[in-house]
Formats: C-alpha cells, sequence, structure tokens
C-alpha cells in the first residue's frame, strides 16, 4: 500500500495505523458468523482485518475510496441534493 491519490487529488498516507480516515467495511453475514462462532475479542479483529473491505474518507472533498479489489481503488461521491 502507501499511497492512495483521491479524484481530488488529495493524498492519503496509509502506512498510518490506525489511520484517522481510515474504515473496514465487513458484511452483516460475516459479522453473524463470527458472533455464532464464539470467536474471542481479539480473533474477530483479525477477522475483521482479513475480510474487510478497506475504505477511506478524503478530507479534502468528502469522497469515500473504497479498496474492492487489490490494486485498484474506487470512489464514491454524495449526490447533490436536488
Amino acid at each position: 500500500m502507501g499511497l492512495i491519490t483521491c479524484e481530488c487529488a488529495y493524498t492519503f498516507r496509509t502506512i498510518v495505523s490506525p489511520h484517522p480516515d481510515g474504515y473496514r467495511l465487513i458484511s452483516e453475514q460475516e459479522i453473524d458468523r463470527m458472533r455464532e462462532t464464539g470467536m474471542s475479542g481479539d480473533d474477530v479483529l483479525s477477522e475483521i482485518f482479513l475480510k474487510a473491505i478497506e475504505a477511506y474518507k478524503c478530507s479534502a472533498c468528502g469522497r469515500l475510496l473504497l479498496g474492492l479489489d487489490a490494486d485498484r481503488w474506487t470512489s464514491y461521491r454524495r449526490e447533490p441534493d436536488q
């Protein structure tokens, strides 16, 4: 990893962990599966980092960048109010 550049040209330095603009997205199915297995807190955290989608919110423009693929980031931006 290291650097991710948003469409607005803001650059995330992802070496910092936890990153102040970083998020982890995980499906509700995965959460239920972990709950049913009775995993301990540390095991749950490890599992989240393995299964979750990495995401960053751009502090410059508000876009949400999602690491859906290993080498490619997809960004989403809120639609303007009508």
